[in-house]
């Protein structure tokens, strides 16, 4: 239950960047590479630590090979 409260967080918080860039680059802002990149950085690394760190489900896990 808990991994989906995280993955809906983050979900939410990649369509707010995803909108927060896409706003910036209608209004012309000059410096929207740098803010996307470092943006992108930031929420694929929750995105990595979200899998890095969920725990192992019991039918995750693969029987030993024979």
């Amino acid at each position: 239950m808990q991994s989906q409260i995280v993955s809906r967080i983050l979900v939410g918080i990649s369509i707010l960047f995803g909108a927060s860039v896409a706003i910036l680059a209608v209004l012309g802002y000059d410096h929207i590479g740098p803010y996307a990149a470092i943006g992108g950085v930031v929420v694929g690394a929750l995105w990595a630590m979200k899998v890095l760190f969920k725990p192992l489900d019991r039918n995750d896990r693969q029987p030993p090979a024979a």
